[in-house]
């Protein structure tokens, strides 16, 4: 039996860790500040975090690239998290990106995300990403839980300023017994961005799975 009792942190991210899937769409965790101030609609947005996102975004990165996280949600001292992705570019083969996200409370619980992606562009405008992720669960005085799934996205250049995206989640629908360990649903996210300058872009995102209603975002 879990000692609940003697483990009221844990009790606490037991319930709140509803309302940080809900806003993540499942259990593909957002990250990156950029992202975060764009309502997590930048789907086709160049950036090391695009890990998280759309891997064919990393296609056209011409640089080494990497970013860190670090935040305390909901204010809580005990529910931390912390991501860190990295990206390079190589001529031949394409981007290749590692990520990795960490929620935990204090020990007593924690929640983490392996992320290995491989990104190629094929012409002038579309680009294709995809990801193997390894994610594991784990309750103080429990075994760890594992679960292995993918991800793959889809990057096309309408113009020089606008650019559609395609992203879906878990595609083969691994692990979705309705369980505190299932994984979500196959979540597929169709968004477009328009970059009116270096210093302006507009990003619009639609997000639909068989257990959520769609999610429109901006």
């Amino acid at each position: 039996m879990i000692p609940w009792r003697k483990q009221p942190g844990c009790i606490l991210l037991l319930l709140l860790l509803p309302l940080a899937a809900a806003h993540s769409g499942g259990i593909n965790y957002p990250a990156g500040s950029r992202q975060a101030g764009l309502a997590f609609s930048a789907i086709t947005a160049q950036s090391p975090w695009a890990t998280f996102y759309n891997q064919a975004s990393l296609a056209r990165l011409e640089d080494f690239r990497f970013g860190v996280m670090a935040e305390r949600k909901f204010g809580i001292q005990s529910l931390d998290a912390g991501a860190f992705s990295a990206a390079y570019p190589f001529e031949e083969l394409g981007t290749v990106a590692v990520s990795f996200y960490q929620l935990s409370n204090g020990g007593a619980y924690t929640q983490q995300k392996y992320g290995l992606a491989l990104s190629r562009a094929f012409g002038e405008r579309l680009a294709i990403g995809m990801q193997f992720d390894a994610f594991s669960r784990s309750i103080q005085e429990f075994e760890q839980d594992w679960h292995l799934t993918g991800e793959v996205g889809f990057q096309f250049k309408l113009d020089e300023q606008l650019t559609a995206g395609l992203h879906v989640f878990n595609p083969v629908g691994v692990n979705q017994e309705e369980d505190f360990n299932s994984l979500s649903p196959p979540t597929g996210t169709i968004g477009v961005g328009y970059e009116f300058s270096d210093k302006a872009e507009l990003h619009l995102a639609t997000q639909q799975n068989i257990q959520h209603a769609t999610r429109f975002r901006a």
